[in-house]
């Protein structure tokens, strides 16, 4: 069994002042792919990754890599195998980083913030948090949240609530980024202006907290879309600023393969031993292996009678309820090739079926595991 746990990275860069500008550009690197993200110099940048495939800030100067840090994974929040967040029944925290951030804000005389997302496949039926600062017995001091199609940025300012909103546009990946220059605060949607609201005043008065990335819990969906990345800027960006950002972005996801999804309905053959969350502690998380006949293809060329598909059994500590699937039931899955996920390549698997290579190995994409008896 493979006891080797999967690593979530944030990364948090601090860019001192001077004229280093931080552009965006992917490049190999000891065969791991760096990420230069394009900020402006006083930026703080954080961007998800993986132990395998990480995503590196570096200074475009001295070249030098910025620091990494840990994001810790609650309720059901995983990444997929494009490194993007998985949060509908989970978050992603990042622990400590709440007196560093409230540092940079209340010393600042501006600030922006671009989150890169795909929303929700159904708008969200009540508001949903997509980021957040907030202590855990004190008020929001900045949230970005989704209610319908339409996203609000909230901030305290000189301890009043400042919001401004918009509606995203029909794309499937999305920038939403926000501007505050102490005057007032300015919504942008993919590179364009939206909206702009009153906000005179400072950010002095704002608490302490976390930063959490997604609102959902294992018992209730919070927002179900997947966060590719954040950026939090000391500054106010120009729109030509944001509009760079937004290009880059875009740029970065169209350029990605993206791997095929064969979707199906399957019948439950077989299945490895599921652990227990204390089997495999120090480690919160593990995968396993069931097997399954063929039932019906619904979309993709795929028609082997049987296949072999990795579902996640432990998240967060706890066992996912899918485990407990008896043989003989059916299930509807969105399946991609494992060998494509190597975000789960340092994840605990359990495998404990007998050896067949004639069958193919695929990952619960779909996430029927998750959301199974809901």
């Amino acid at each position: 069994m493979n006891l080797m746990t999967r690593t979530f990275f944030l990364m948090l860069v601090l860019v001192a002042g001077g004229m280093n500008v931080v552009r965006a550009v992917e490049e190999e690197r000891a065969d791991r792919k760096l990420m230069i993200w394009p900020v402006s110099p006083d930026s703080m940048v954080f961007s998800l990754s993986t132990v395998l495939e990480s995503i590196y800030a570096l200074d475009e100067e001295s070249g030098e890599e910025l620091f990494n840090y840990r994001l810790e994974s609650r309720g059901l929040a995983y990444p997929n195998a494009a490194g993007a967040l998985v949060l509908g029944h989970g978050t992603m925290v990042a622990p400590g980083q709440g007196p560093t951030i409230l540092s940079r804000v209340r010393e600042s005389k501006g600030l922006s913030l671009q989150v890169f997302l795909a929303p929700p496949r159904k708008p969200c039926e009540e508001s949903s948090d997509i980021v957040s600062f907030a202590s855990s017995d004190g008020p929001c001091s900045f949230s970005l949240s989704q209610h319908g199609r339409k996203v609000t940025f909230l901030v305290r300012i000189d301890g009043k609530e400042r919001k401004v909103s918009s509606q995203y546009d029909e794309r499937k990946f999305q920038q939403i980024a926000v501007t505050w220059d102490g005057v007032s605060l300015i919504l942008y949607v993919n590179g364009e202006r939206k909206a702009r609201s009153p906000a005179p005043g400072s950010p002095h008065d704002l608490a302490s907290g976390d930063l959490v990335f997604g609102s959902g819990t294992v018992e209730k969906v919070g927002w179900a879309g997947l966060l590719e990345g954040f950026a939090f800027h000391q500054e106010s960006l120009s729109a030509g600023d944001i509009a760079k950002g937004h290009e880059a972005y875009r740029n970065r996801i169209e350029s990605r393969p993206n791997p095929e999804v064969v979707r199906l309905r399957a019948k439950l053959i077989t299945k490895s031993e599921v652990s227990s969350p204390e089997d495999i502690a120090p480690y919160r998380e593990s995968l396993a292996v069931f097997e399954y006949e063929v039932l019906e293809v619904h979309k993709g060329l795929y028609f082997p009678k049987k296949i072999r598909v990795v579902h996640w059994v432990i998240l967060d500590g706890a066992s996912v309820p899918f485990g407990r699937i008896g043989i003989g039931e059916e299930v509807e899955l969105s399946l991609t090739k494992f060998e494509e996920s190597r975000q789960l390549s340092t994840v605990n698997l359990s495998d404990t079926l007998d050896f067949d290579f004639d069958l193919d190995l695929f990952f619960d994409a779909g996430d029927a595991a998750l959301i199974w008896g809901k």
